[in-house]
Order: structure tokens, then sequence, then C-alpha cells
């Protein structure tokens, strides 16, 4: 059970891109003591505002309550057991993977109480603004009262998924949207924003449709 208010955690975030950057500046504005590791990063601003974790091995001095892995997709369960010997078993593990296949039995056998997350970016936004966040309500009672607190304080709307339905839907929304952008491109309609995944999957269909013809 999690001890410690919403404000008085250790938090580390794995990774320093779009995602983490967000999640290390809610976390700030909430209380949270603020550890960063990212071995992408070899020069770190002087004034910069968190703490920095040198490798995994550092954790132990850390401590941390929280560890929230905002690393690549494919490696989301990989970046984890490499901290595991690093740190307790009491210690939240937190994903923001937008594909949740084998999450769910990597935190059973983990034995961490852990929360699971999908932000969703304002794809209007210049800014990376999140408007909108998915969170699995099988994650551990205390913990994902603790981050739909913080998500809802940085002013997300906060929708429940299971591991399962968030996956089907994340299926429907990559599939759909290519689908209909198939069928305008083929008749000519181009993009209506660029920058958009819009964008991307018309310059894929037109790619398609030079190679059938």
């Amino acid at each position: 059970r999690i001890t410690k208010g919403v404000s008085d955690m250790n938090t580390v975030i794995l990774g320093f891109g779009t995602m983490g950057k967000w999640l290390a500046k809610q976390c700030a504005s909430q209380g949270h003591r603020v550890f960063i590791y990212d071995p992408f990063i070899t020069a770190w601003p002087r004034s910069f505002a968190y703490r920095i974790i040198p490798d995994l091995q550092a954790l132990t001095q850390s401590n941390p309550d929280l560890i929230i892995n905002a690393g690549p997709l494919h490696r989301t369960i990989d970046i984890f057991k490499s901290c595991e010997p690093f740190i307790t078993s009491s210690v939240i593990l937190c994903d923001t993977a937008s594909i949740k296949t084998g999450l769910q039995e990597f935190y059973a056998a983990s034995g961490h109480p852990f929360v699971s997350l999908h932000t969703h970016f304002n794809p209007e936004s210049t800014h990376h603004v999140v408007r909108e966040c998915a969170i699995i309500s099988e994650s551990t009672p205390d913990a994902y009262v603790c981050m739909k607190d913080l998500l809802e304080k940085s002013g997300c709307v906060v929708r429940d998924f299971t591991f399962n339905a968030h996956d089907e839907a994340m299926v429907s929304m990559l599939i759909v949207p290519y689908l209909l952008t198939y069928a305008f491109s083929s008749v000519g309609a181009s993009p209506p924003a660029h920058g958009t995944t819009y964008t991307h999957y018309y310059e894929t269909a037109k790619h398609l449709d030079r190679k059938s013809t």
C-alpha cells in the first residue's frame, strides 16, 4: 500500500523525449522529486530542473517510490527488467505504452504495484499538450488512484480501459483512419492538416497507389 502522499514521492522517469518531458513537468509541479534517466542524452543543460541519474545502478541512491517508463514501446518490458536488480518490490511501475501486449503478464509476475497509462497529445498543439489519457482499470488500486489524481490535476480527461479493451480500441484507431485515408487518396483528396496522422497515411496510400498502377 502507498503510504506517502502524492506530493511526497521520489519519481524516476526513464526516457526524456516528448512524453518524458511532459510527465516530468507535471510530476514536479505537483511536488514530486523528479529524477531523469536517458542514456541517449550525453549533454544536459547546466541549469537543469531535475536530478540526473547517470546509470540504472544509481536507482539505489535515488530511492524511488515511482518509476515511469517513457522509453521506446518495443523495449518497455526490457527496460523494466533492467531496473529490477536495483529497486525494491514496493516501487510502483508505470508504463506509457500505446500497445499493452505482454504487460499484464509482466506485472503479474513482477510482484510490483503498477499503473498503466496511455497519454494522447493534442495533434493541433505545437506545445505537446496532453488532453486525454487512458488508464488501465486493472492497475494496482492505490497506484491507480495516485496517478489518476496527478493526471486530472494536470488538466487531462482520464478514461478507464481494461488491458484488452485498450488494445482493441487502438487497433480501431490505427486501422480505420488508414482505410479512410486510402479511400480519400484514391479520389485525389489532399491532406486537410499538415503534421497529422492523416498526412502520414495519405503519403503511404499514394505510394501504394503508384505501386499498383
